[in-house]
């Protein structure tokens, strides 16, 4: 499977308004592990831990709305989304960052290569 080097939540709707966040659904960015594909395409993790229910959700960072047009509602869509792209492939990233909406392209690399330069 291709790599992308994110730790992702999904969005729960009901707490998305508690806390301001700009859309009901879509992917938090947790962590972006150093040196990987995310962290060379500059995606942001939240810094802040925030109690939801009986969930911890790390916000402030970036969140995923879409990839190559399509909706990531759930981190499994964009686990099912990777299982049909290969390393090597560039994909299209639509994020929220800081209220606005942006793209960004990550070029995919090979699971092995974690943590290598």
């Amino acid at each position: 499977y291709p790599w992308i080097g994110l730790e992702m939540q999904t969005i729960i709707p009901e707490f998305a308004k508690e806390l301001s966040l700009p859309v009901n659904k879509g992917i938090l960015v947790a962590k972006v592990i150093s040196g990987s594909p995310a962290s060379k395409a500059g995606l942001r993790a939240g810094k802040n831990y925030v109690r939801a229910g009986n969930i911890i959700l790390v916000v402030g960072g970036d969140i995923i709305v879409s990839v190559d047009e399509k909706e990531m509602n759930v981190v499994s869509d964009m686990f099912r989304f990777l299982k049909e792209k290969k390393p090597g492939d560039i994909i299209n990233i639509t994020i929220y960052r800081d209220n606005k909406k942006m793209n960004v392209k990550v070029k995919l690399e090979e699971e092995g290569r974690r943590g290598q330069q």
